[in-house]
This record gives C-alpha cells, structure tokens and sequence, in this order.
C-alpha cells in the first residue's frame, strides 16, 4: 500500500499501527462481486480487505503537553 510516496507493508494476521490515512484508504477500496438473484447476476460493492481498526491512544512525549 502505498500514500503519496510512502510504502506500507501490512502482513496478515500481525498487528501493525499505521496513519489514518491507510485505514481510509482501506476503507475506500472496494471491488465489485456478482451474485445471482433468480436468473439475473446482481453487481454487489464490497470491501477489498479485511481488517479490524482501533484508536491507539498518543503517547506523551517529555516536556510536551
């Protein structure tokens, strides 16, 4: 994955943090499945990658507030 130059190399099942830009860019990638209701094929948007997303708390750092 990659954000205005820079590269991001998110393994599978690894907990990694990364910018929220990444996770919106995962959010923003989709593709389209088919699915068959009755005789016709129905395009259906879905997520690309799966993947689970939390707030990290920001550390402090000395002398800073």
């Amino acid at each position: 994955l990659s954000i205005n130059g820079h590269g991001f190399n998110i393994p599978r099942s690894v907990p990694v943090i990364v910018p929220e830009e990444v996770i919106e860019i995962l959010d923003n990638a989709t593709m389209t499945v088919y699915e068959k209701v009755g005789e016709k094929m129905v395009p259906r948007e879905v997520k690309r990658f799966s993947y689970n997303a939390r707030p990290v708390p920001r550390t402090r750092t000395k002398g800073k507030s």
